[in-house]
C-alpha cells in the first residue's frame, strides 16, 4: 500500500480559546492573532516543503478560514467534510478550565451522555470511516484541518491506543503532528513515523 503524509491541524485560535472554555460546534470565527498565527504555520510548512494535493477541512468557520489560509500559500484542493466537526458538548458548551476537566476534555462518556453531548465512542465513530476513505486514495500529501477533540481521537486512532483522557493527544491551536502512514488491514493505519506538536510544542491542559 502507498505511504502518504498526513499533517494533521488544529484551526487557529478564537476568543473560547483565549478564554479557555469549551468550544464544540459553536461557530465562531479566528481572532485576528488567528489569522496571523495560521500565516505563520503556512510559511513554516512550506519552509519544510509541505505540498499538499488535498486539504480535508470540518465546515465550521474557524475550521475552514484556517484551511483557506493554508491553502493561499501551499495549494491543494480544499474539501469540506462533515464528520470533522468538533465534539458537541451538549451543556458543556462554553464550560471553562476547571469545567473541562471535570468533563475530562469530553473524554468521560457518562457526564457528556448527562449533558446532551457527543461522546469520545460517537466521535470516533464519525471519523473511522473518514480515514479510511482518505487511506484509500492515491494522494500521497494530505491536510486535514480540524479541532482540539476531533484531532485527538483522530490521532489516538491512527496511533492505536486507548481513546480515553489519559491518552489525549493535546494540540494548540494552528499547530500539527506529522504522521506517515499506509493502510492496514480493516479499521486499521499502519503508522510509519510520528511528529507530534511539530510548532508549538506540547500543550499544558
Amino acid at each position: 500500500m502507498k505511504e502518504k503524509d498526513i499533517y494533521l491541524i488544529r484551526h487557529g485560535q478564537t476568543a473560547p480559546n483565549v478564554e479557555r472554555r469549551a468550544l464544540g460546534q459553536l461557530d465562531i470565527v479566528l481572532t485576528n492573532e488567528g489569522v496571523e498565527e495560521v500565516k505563520r504555520l503556512a510559511l513554516h510548512l512550506k519552509e519544510q516543503g509541505v505540498k499538499p494535493q488535498r486539504i480535508y477541512t470540518s465546515p465550521l468557520l474557524r475550521a475552514l478560514r484556517t484551511a483557506e489560509l493554508l491553502q493561499s500559500n501551499l495549494g491543494g484542493f480544499i474539501e469540506l467534510d462533515e464528520t470533522l466537526r468538533e465534539i458537541n458538548y451538549g451543556a458543556y458548551e462554553g464550560a471553562d478550565r476547571q469545567g473541562l476537566r471535570e468533563i475530562e476534555y469530553g473524554y468521560n462518556s457518562l457526564k457528556m451522555q448527562e449533558g446532551k453531548g457527543e461522546t469520545a465512542e460517537e466521535v470516533e465513530q464519525r471519523i473511522i470511516p473518514f480515514l479510511n476513505a482518505v487511506l484509500q486514495t492515491n494522494e500521497d500529501s494530505v491536510l486535514i484541518v480540524t479541532h482540539a477533540f476531533s484531532a485527538s481521537v483522530l490521532a489516538q486512532i491512527m496511533i492505536d491506543i486507548p481513546r480515553t483522557f489519559p491518552n489525549i493527544q493535546s494540540l494548540s491551536t494552528a499547530d500539527y503532528s506529522y504522521f506517515k502512514v499506509e493502510k492496514g488491514g480493516e479499521n486499521t493505519v499502519n503508522v510509519l513515523s510520528i511528529q507530534r506538536n511539530c510548532l508549538k510544542g506540547p500543550l499544558s491542559i
